[in-house]
């Protein structure tokens, strides 16, 4: 998939919109398969036109995109401080079904067990 202006402008109302979800469900909610490679390849695109405009000494539409940049920065981050704290919240129960997670987001999850575990038995282990 190769981004243009167009899909990043739609990556962004998509960004945004499963930003409003994921604050107003307590569950985590369903996401997109290919979302993370889209936000990706949002980025190596933005990277690449800010290297053009810079190339071709526009520096206009150079800090037109380093703006749009930090924009869907931000964005991401917050949702992504949303969507991990969710899932690091849900990784501590056994019965968790972990159907709504996207992409790296079930190792994600099962990386958080393993150490909420291990956590748990280095726990135990020390106090025998």
């Amino acid at each position: 998939m190769t981004c243009n202006n167009l899909d990043i402008n739609e990556i962004s109302a998509k960004l945004s919109s499963f930003m409003y979800l994921e604050r107003k469900q307590r569950k985590i909610a369903s996401l997109d398969n290919n979302f993370y490679s889209s936000i990706s390849e949002a980025f190596r695109y933005i990277k690449s036109e800010k290297e053009r405009a810079l190339n071709e000494g526009n520096m206009d539409e150079y800090m037109k995109i380093v703006s749009i940049e930090g924009h869907l920065n931000s964005d991401f981050s917050s949702f992504m401080k949303i969507r991990l704290s969710k899932i690091l919240q849900y990784s501590v129960y056994d019965d968790y079904n972990a159907f709504n997670l996207a992409g790296p987001e079930k190792e994600w999850m099962e990386q958080a067990r393993k150490i909420y575990m291990d956590a748990l038995k280095n726990i135990e282990d020390d106090s025998q």
